[in-house]
């Protein structure tokens, strides 16, 4: 196969080249200034807007920006601190809820102090439903505030908490926000600090697990690719249910690659489409469903039961019909689409130089036995399917072993921008000839038998 690749770059026409040493130095050019942008926009400390009850912000003003709030001047004598943490985000921008949908990350938060950690609960108000990349994604835009409840200090004492942020923003991409928090509280009386009815606004939208609420539920239930939900008579009209799994006995997740879309409602009965894959069979599945009616919202626990024996299951005109075929027209629409970025793809400048050189290489072969030709074109298919099948199941093996990994994501880092920087550079100058790597010899005498065998073929 080496012999095959340097063949094909030892025949591409001299504008191939130039081609080729043009697009590179465009995404040099592209990856220098990702990697001025991410450099300036990661962890960046914003002191402005400190007080006795709130942290330095943490981000950028263009996406989003993070930091550690107190609704408490004093600790007093709190055996738990109440907290928060507040993003205030650009327009078009979204952070994620404890279940992010189908792509995304939550928030993730450690604090301590003097290096010992603190127990930190995070509470998560009702989330928005929205749509990123064609996902369907829960999250909050604009301004919010996650209640914490922060215990394992000494009441009484003055605190300096310190922590660590994971957390992803998207809009049209999706870009970490993380860095270090700091939030320093004085050992005075716990009197309510200005941020205490901020915080206080968020925390009463945290539903309560099957708490009081004139929202109640007498089934759910799974009709082919539908999950159904009965409400009792008197329940107000549901605008919106979001589905979360609870781990099963085996500490995995059962609705791992299934999406719930949002419900159609008629008549007290609730229709939400099931898409993804493979179809699996619900019942006896342990769910917590947060049901939104308007300004109303509850979060009940329910297990899905078999099928109901009768069809009378309401009138209601919701969209789906259990048949499938949203599914497999989504399925259709989704090849379609990645079809259509495969064509757009050949105009990035990271690969229209190289089509020249497989145009050389495929003139090249024209006089050349059938055979060896599909043998060559084999190998390269081979390659890249090879290639791309490595990089998925190394993906795959750090998510099992615990990572919370994406992927485009790392276009984000400099660490990563440096890297590919210095990688490009290095090619761009190869196809300048202003560098000249040298060739094993091994390969060389490899390279020269192969060749000698082609023209004895010829």
């Amino acid at each position: 196969m080496l012999d095959i690749i340097d063949h094909e770059v030892s025949e591409a026409r001299p504008a191939s080249r130039l081609l080729l040493a043009l697009g590179s130095g465009l995404l040099l050019l592209m990856i220098a200034l990702g990697l001025a942008s991410a450099s300036a926009n990661s962890s960046s400390i914003n002191n402005e807007g400190v007080t006795k009850s709130t942290g330095a912000w943490i981000g950028s003003p263009e996406m989003g920006m993070a930091r550690l709030v107190s609704a408490v001047d004093g600790t007093g004598q709190l055996a738990h601190l109440p907290l928060g943490l507040e993003f205030r985000l650009a327009p078009g921008w979204k952070v994620y809820w404890r279940t992010p949908g189908e792509a995304g990350l939550p928030p993730s938060l450690s604090l301590q102090i003097n290096g010992a950690p603190l127990v930190t609960d995070i509470s998560w108000p009702v989330p928005q439903r929205f749509d990123a990349f064609g996902f369907d994604n829960f999250g909050y835009a604009d301004n919010v505030i996650y209640p914490l409840s922060v215990s394992g200090h000494s009441p009484g004492t003055a605190v300096q908490i310190s922590g660590s942020l994971e957390a992803l923003v998207c809009a049209q991409l999706c870009v970490p926000l993380g860095g270090d928090l700091y939030l320093n509280i004085a050992d005075g009386p716990a009197n309510p600090s200005a941020m205490a009815q901020p915080i206080a606004k968020f925390a009463a939208q945290v539903p309560r697990d099957n708490g009081a609420s004139s929202i109640a539920i007498n089934r759910v239930w799974q009709e082919d690719n539908q999950l159904m939900v009965r409400l009792a008579t008197n329940s107000p009209p549901v605008t919106e249910i979001f589905v979360e799994s609870l781990l099963d006995n085996d500490g995995g997740d059962y609705l791992a690659g299934l999406a719930f879309k949002q419900p159609s409602y008629a008549n007290g009965l609730a229709r939400i489409d099931i898409e993804g894959g493979p179809h699996r069979d619900l019942a006896g599945t342990k769910l917590r469903l947060t049901i939104v009616a308007d300004t109303q919202f509850a979060s009940r626990t329910v297990i899905v039961s078999n099928k109901p024996a009768t069809s009378n299951i309401g009138t209601g005109n919701g969209t789906g019909t259990g048949n499938g075929t949203g599914t497999g027209n989504g399925n259709l629409l989704a090849i379609l689409l990645a079809f259509l970025g495969g064509l757009i793809l050949n105009l990035m400048p990271c690969v229209l130089p190289v089509l020249a050189i497989k145009l050389a290489s495929i003139i090249d072969a024209s006089g050349q036995q059938r055979g060896f030709v599909r043998l060559r074109f084999s190998v390269g298919a081979a390659g890249i399917i090879t290639s791309f099948m490595m990089l998925a199941a190394g993906l795959a093996l750090v998510r099992l072993a615990g990572g919370q990994v994406g992927w485009g994501v790392q276009f984000q880092s400099p660490v990563f921008l440096g890297v590919m920087l210095v990688v490009v550079g290095l090619f761009m100058l190869m196809m300048l000839d202003r560098l000249h790597l040298p060739i094993p010899q091994f390969v060389q005498r490899a390279s020269g038998a192969r060749q000698r065998d082609q023209r004895a073929l010829k």
